[in-house]
């Protein structure tokens, strides 16, 4: 290993570990408002890394059935996580007095 490697800090910066937490509720919420269905075959595929055969075995459907629900699902939760990631993203908007400071400032 070079100097460099060995001086750098590994750690994410406070930025990026905030941004993580954050990302991370956002996606728990957006499952959690999701029907059972939809989040059921999501967790099975993507965290439990399950290919569509074994999903459809571990439900008791088909593979078909379980393409076309994670199509809806991910669907359903591009929509719902853009939509909380909305509400984030006004919360934290800064307020007309920061703006106006700002704006006066340059």
């Amino acid at each position: 290993d070079t100097v460099l490697t060995l001086a750098t800090d590994p750690a994410p910066d406070a930025l990026a570990s905030v941004l993580d937490a954050e990302s991370r509720a956002l996606l728990a919420e957006s499952l959690a408002a999701m029907p059972d269905s939809a989040r059921e075959v999501l967790v099975l595929y993507y965290r439990e890394e399950q290919s569509v055969r074994q999903v459809a075995g571990l439900l008791g459907i088909t593979p078909d059935a379980v393409k076309q629900r994670l199509q809806r699902a991910r669907q359903g939760l591009r929509a719902e996580y853009l939509a909380r990631a909305g509400e984030v993203f006004g919360r934290s908007a800064p307020g007309a007095a920061f703006v106006a400071g700002v704006a006066a400032a340059v």
